[in-house]
Parts: structure tokens; sequence; C-alpha cells
């Protein structure tokens, strides 16, 4: 999560507190870009109740369209705060965009990656999801769709970011996920170049759901 720089949370809220009641309401809103169903609703009610200043949420379901309207000036304007990978960021940051973000207001987790001028949001574990209504065999590792079975052709989805499409294939070989052994992205990316006639979009999975409930070909 990154800070947009026109955007000073400190101030902000220096000021809000001292307008009047019928000032705050009026206050423009905070504009947050973000995943499709990415943030619970809870929080950004908790957010706005707390600091009075409400918040418009903005979707986005491509990393490469996000980094275009984050990179132009006209655009990013418009943006406060947006959730961001750590090589995105430090783009943004060398290019002056990002407001530096307090020591104090985030946790010391990966401060190489995320430096001064962003907060880590989300660290865990991929996975994969499947309707065990449509399987014929048993699905228990990645390799079960990287490799699949003729039955999944044309039902699988993937996530079509580059670096997420890399975590997979190496995870499915059992490389480091963050290999840069030019061998492994090279087998990496000769496993994906053959699943591809097995994947029925590499769209952003409730984007593409959304776009066409009725679609029954994602398994």
């Amino acid at each position: 999560m990154v800070v947009l720089k026109h955007f000073y949370p400190i101030a902000t809220l220096a000021l809000l507190l001292a307008l009047p009641i019928e000032a705050q309401e009026q206050r423009e809103p905070l504009v947050f870009y973000t995943w499709e169903d990415f943030i619970d609703p809870s929080l950004i009610e908790a957010w706005e109740e707390q600091s009075g200043t409400p918040v418009k949420v903005i979707f986005y379901d491509d990393e490469g369209l996000r980094n275009l309207v984050l990179s132009r000036s006209d655009q990013a304007a418009k943006i406060d705060v947006a959730i961001v990978d750590n090589a995105t960021m430090h783009v943004l940051q060398e290019a002056g965009h990002l407001s530096e973000i307090p020591s104090a207001r985030y946790e010391q987790f990966w401060p190489d990656a995320c430096t001064g001028f962003g907060r880590p949001y989300l660290w865990g574990v991929y996975g994969l999801v499947y309707r065990q209504d449509k399987m014929q065999s048993n699905i228990s590792s990645w390799r079960d769709i990287l490799n699949p079975k003729s039955y999944l052709k044309g039902h699988i989805g993937m996530l079509g970011q580059a670096d997420e499409l890399m975590t997979t294939a190496l995870a499915g070989m059992g490389y480091p996920i963050d290999s840069t052994d030019e061998m492994y992205l090279r087998q990496a990316f000769s496993l994906l170049k053959l699943q591809s006639e097995y994947v029925t979009t590499y769209d952003y999975i409730y984007s593409f759901i959304l776009s066409d409930p009725e679609n029954n070909d994602l398994w």
C-alpha cells in the first residue's frame, strides 16, 4: 500500500479536527485504488467513523493498466492511496509520486521491500480453488493444473500477471518462487507456454465471473 504524494494524512487529520461538523461532512473523499473484492467493507466503515472522511473506492483488475494510471500525473492526482506491488512502489518512489509514511506508522516487515514509502499489506501463501463436482481426478498440487489432464482443457483460469504466473510455475517445479536463476526461469516459461492451450482466461478471476455470471467454463 502506498500514499500518493498529493495526500498528506497528518495535515489532513489536523485540519479535520479544526473544522466544524458541517464542514467535515462536506469533505472530499479519500480515493482508494485497489483490486476488486480486496478489502473488508468494515475497514472502510471504521475509517470513515474514526476520521470523519468518506472513502471512494476505485477498482482495477490489471496491474499493467493500474501502473499506467499511476504513472500519468493527471490521473494519479485523483488517487490518494493505492495497492501496488513493491516493484511498482520503487518506480513511483523514484519518480517522486509518493509521500513518505512516518516510521511510527508502519511495521518493520521487509524494510528493504517497502522502505519508508509503502506498507506491507499481504503475506502468506498462494492457493488454488476448484469445483469438486467437475473433477475427474484429485487436484493436490500446482503440477495438476500446470500439466493438466485432457478433460481440463478450456476450464482453467490463471492470474495473468507475470510475477504470479512465474511464482506458480516455479513452485510447481519445486524451485524457489523468488529464484532469479535463468535456467529455472526458462523452464518455467516453457511450462506455462505448454499449459496455455488449456487455459480459458488469464483475467482477474473475480472480474471474469462478474462479466458473465452464466459462463460455466471456469472450473
